[in-house]
């Protein structure tokens, strides 16, 4: 709980200042963490529905996986910009 916490506040500070820096639009910087907070809860559902058909497991696995290829991206893309 403690680690999901202080990843929670480092995505709100650090998805603020990157979308900001990467639009330009100062105004719009609670977004960043919208965007992750809503994409959290919407693969909520579907997650918890497969860890009933496979297990905690995998499908913790595949999460930890889609999360570095987007952090991978994200990164990227901020280089870019």
């Amino acid at each position: 709980m403690a680690v999901n916490s202080a990843t929670l506040q480092l995505v709100a500070a650090v998805s603020a200042l990157t979308f900001a820096l990467v639009t330009g639009i100062s105004g719009l910087l609670g977004l960043g963490p919208a965007i992750f907070i809503l994409s959290a809860a919407a693969a909520s559902y579907p997650a918890g529905r497969a860890m009933d058909r496979v297990g905690r497991v995998p499908v913790l696995a595949a999460g930890f996986l889609f999360g570095a290829i987007g952090t991978g991206l994200t990164a990227l893309g901020a280089n870019r910009a």
